[in-house]
């Protein structure tokens, strides 16, 4: 799976706003009903304030794995289920 990921560029769905909120991601979809509120951790805010559409899943990895010192396999796990479960969500596209 790493292989098939690390080279994608994800983007913010136009279909979304979203604010910085105490430190926290506050993200919603704006053309489903009922409104889909989601709110994301440090982490999972940083990787929200990454998805700029020029930075690969691989640079946005390097980039948490940097930051919050923790492995680059955990980073990459930990960043890829993020990134796949916003997709379902269709919080971003590739």
């Amino acid at each position: 799976m790493e292989a098939q990921l690390k080279d994608k560029i994800p983007f913010k769905s136009t279909d979304t706003a979203s604010r910085i909120i105490e430190g926290q991601a506050v993200v919603i979809h704006l053309k489903k009903q009922p409104a889909e509120i989601n709110i994301f951790n440090q982490t999972g805010t940083r990787v929200w304030e990454l998805l700029d559409g020029k930075r690969t899943i691989e640079e946005i990895v390097r980039e948490i794995y940097e930051e919050f010192e923790i492995s680059r396999g955990e980073a990459f796990a930990e960043v890829a289920k993020f990134i796949l479960n916003l997709g379902k969500k269709d919080l971003i596209s590739f």
